[in-house]
């Protein structure tokens, strides 16, 4: 086990995360639960956090098994914001395509049925630094898959803005 009083920011920084992110799920949750686009981006706060408090339960793992089962959450976690992020734009810049959505969640599935089978990380090692996951070539194709959503969501957004007329929607 890596001595976490070593180095605290190795800890501290994915607990604060977590924290931050679900602090922000509760204030926008709170300003209106009913629309579409803060469920979206509340399940986008989400993932981050739950990705960073697997990291924070990898990184204070006792043994490499322990690490290695956090790891095969945290990457499914860490890929979900590739698919919210473009849902969640997608629906905030009214440019929803429900085949691509469709597909964005049927590979979210695959992923997680793949680190699940144990597929995605090989092993784990102890490191000078701490517990360092060693990935299959899969964990490749699969992040290379959920690039383009990113990219997808980015150009909604950005031909949004473009297409906004008004100051109000430009600067919302």
């Amino acid at each position: 086990m890596v001595n976490p009083l070593s180095n605290p920011f190795y800890l501290i920084t994915p607990l604060a995360g977590s924290a931050i992110s679900f602090t922000l799920v509760f204030l926008v949750l709170r300003k209106d639960r009913k629309s579409l686009a803060n469920r979206l981006f509340s399940f986008l706060l989400l993932s981050i956090g739950l990705q960073a408090i697997t990291v924070f339960a990898m990184r204070a793992s006792p043994d490499i098994q322990h690490a290695y089962f956090w790891e095969t959450i945290a990457f499914p976690a860490g890929f979900a914001l590739f698919m919210f992020y473009y849902h969640f734009t997608s629906v905030y810049t009214h440019r929803t395509n429900a085949a691509l959505t469709w597909a964005a969640y049927s590979l979210l599935g695959t992923v997680c049925g793949l680190s699940a089978a144990g597929l995605l990380v090989s092993h784990m090692t102890l490191e000078s630094y701490g517990y360092a996951p060693h990935f299959f070539t899969t964990v490749y194709i699969v992040s290379g898959s959920g690039a383009p959503f990113l990219i997808m969501g980015l150009l909604n957004v950005i031909r949004a803005f473009h297409a906004a007329t008004r100051y109000e929607e430009r600067t919302r």
